[in-house]
């Protein structure tokens, strides 16, 4: 497969130039970790500076070959920091815009359709936020893109070739996450359709897969000491299912909900594109309309009663922002020191969302006919990846860049259907819908990275005072990274972030019974207006 043609050549070319002035824009540097990629930097910064893996905390992703990518970065520049871990993924996040781009034009699209449709991708706050951390989500869909790419080509073909890109592709989705192994599962499952022409196929991919599991199970696990250290999420699933299987069917289905209610927010700039063959389908008559907005204010009625309201406490997108905001008097102590919509906007957008995923769903459902033989295929393994990753993804919690995966997949099958031939009329929506959901992945990793950054500065200065650690209540990222301790439990009162004593703390806000010793001024870009992190000290009772 020759993955750079020279007509092709161009789009590419603008997506790189274009991904370069982006991360000009939000500037990624700084020393620090953000969110949970801490847990993914230890064991780099063990392999880099130690020569042997180690782990610190609890996680679930399989995590091997991202660890070597990190460390082969810090090699070549010959020191560790969490900025030359963010340009490694980085670099992963414009492969994956490329080979979602690829993806679009094998799949049949026109370039102009592949182009915007991997512009799109590019600018999705979740893909655009996660790009410029060490976190798993973006090198993990980077090589799912890879996996569909062979997986394509083998519908087309039948060549071995494929199934042998497929093998190794998946197996290196899975050395970052374990559900990456579930494309072999899926593959398996679709060769035994023609069991008798596949069998030995299906028998090679079985022992591989099996391989493949254990290698990590027995051989990767031992290696880094740390077995009790990695969540058995196949494991949970099935003690789940089977000891409660109404509850957990029960939170499928919410979070299933969940999903469509982000996907159509999402996707409410491809929506002016798709109206015409919306239209042409039906979907827009009375009694497919009627039925519909019905059903979603009802649900929307439902949401409020059990208060479960967009952005459902996300993990990367909240009300006015991407990135979570982990620090003690915002998580813990749930105080009001946030810049926010009013809630009436989290409504609306709600309500939004909903009937665009509805839109979305039933277009989907009437238009699938349209496609061909193969591509049907290829949706259809698509719609069995996800059906089996989701529920999988979601058993010890759901975030919404769990999602990027069924984004991606949803966006390939609407990307064939918009020509970008685009009228006036449907400029005049789209436009500001793409402007409106780029500003949001800017601006927001601009402040996210920003408020770290400041964060950072405050915290070195505590420190330079020969403040003990023991002392610091600095936030989620700072406290894990510097004063992780495993099997500690927290005070009561204080936060779960291996907190022995808060006497000072680093906020956004003043907190009750502490007083200002510092503050540092940043520019939010979505708030536009300047923002504050505080240095408390705690007002001791005389």
């Amino acid at each position: 497969m020759n993955l750079f043609p020279n007509k092709l050549s161009l789009p590419v070319a603008f997506l790189f130039l274009g991904w370069l002035l982006l991360i000009f824009i939000v500037n990624p540097i700084g020393d620090f970790s953000l969110n949970d990629d801490w847990r993914y930097a230890f064991p780099v910064k063990s392999l880099f500076e130690n020569g042997y893996l180690a782990v610190s905390d609890d996680f679930a992703p399989s995590i091997i070959l991202q660890v070597l990518w990190g460390a082969l970065f810090c090699w070549f520049n010959d020191e560790f920091s969490f900025t030359i871990l963010r340009f490694s993924t980085l670099i992963l996040g414009f492969g994956g815009s490329y080979f979602f781009y690829r993806m679009l034009c094998t799949l049949g699209a026109n370039v102009k359709s592949a182009f915007f449709g991997a512009l799109f991708l590019t600018l999705h706050p979740l893909y655009f936020q996660l790009s410029f951390s060490f976190m798993t989500d973006v090198p993990f869909a980077c090589f799912c893109l890879i996996c569909l790419l062979m997986f394509w080509k083998y519908i087309k073909t039948e060549k071995d070739i494929w199934i042998i890109g497929l093998a190794i592709s998946s197996a290196a989705a899975f050395y970052i996450r374990q559900p990456g192994i579930l494309f072999l599962a899926v593959l398996i499952a679709y060769l035994s359709l023609n069991f008798s022409k596949n069998k030995v196929r299906i028998s090679l991919l079985l022992i591989f897969s099996v391989l493949l599991y254990l290698s990590f199970d027995k051989i990767i696990k031992p290696m880094l000491g740390e077995e009790e250290a990695f969540v058995p999420v196949t494991q949970l699933f099935f003690d789940v299912f089977i000891k409660k299987p109404l509850p957990f069917l029960l939170e499928i289905v919410k979070k299933t909900v969940k999903t469509i209610i982000y996907l159509g927010f999402f996707s409410l700039p491809l929506l002016p594109l798709l109206w015409k063959k919306i239209k042409a389908l039906g979907i827009l008559r009375l009694k497919f309309l009627l039925p519909v907005l019905l059903f979603n204010i009802g649900l929307l009625y439902f949401l409020h009663h059990i208060n479960k309201i967009f952005p459902f406490g996300g993990n990367v997108l909240f009300n006015l922002g991407l990135g979570p905001e982990l620090l003690t008097d915002i998580y813990t102590l749930e105080l009001d020191n946030s810049v926010k919509l009013a809630d009436y906007w989290m409504y609306i957008l709600n309500f939004i969302g909903q009937i665009a995923g509805s839109l979305i769903l039933l277009f989907m459902m009437k238009s699938f006919s349209e496609l061909s033989e193969e591509k049907r295929k290829f949706f259809i393994f698509v719609l069995l990846l996800n059906v089996m990753y989701l529920p999988l993804m979601s058993i010890t919690s759901f975030f919404d860049r769990y999602l990027l995966l069924t984004f991606i997949s949803f966006w390939l099958y609407l990307f064939l259907f918009i020509d970008f031939d685009l009228s006036k009329g449907k400029l005049s929506f789209f436009i500001p819908l793409l402007l409106l959901i780029s500003y949001l992945s800017i601006a927001g990793t601009t402040d996210y990275l920003a408020w770290h950054r400041t964060k950072s500065v405050v915290y070195e200065r505590l420190l330079s005072q020969n403040i003990p650690l023991n002392e610091i209540d600095a936030g989620f990222e700072l406290n894990s990274w510097n004063n992780f301790q495993r099997g500690f439990k927290s005070p009561e009162g204080k936060s779960f972030w291996w907190v022995n004593d808060d006497k000072y703390m680093i906020t956004f806000g003043e907190v009750e019974g502490y007083k200002i010793m510092d503050k540092e001024t940043w520019f939010s870009w979505l708030a536009l207006q300047d923002r504050e992190i505080l240095l408390l000290k705690r007002v001791e009772k005389k």
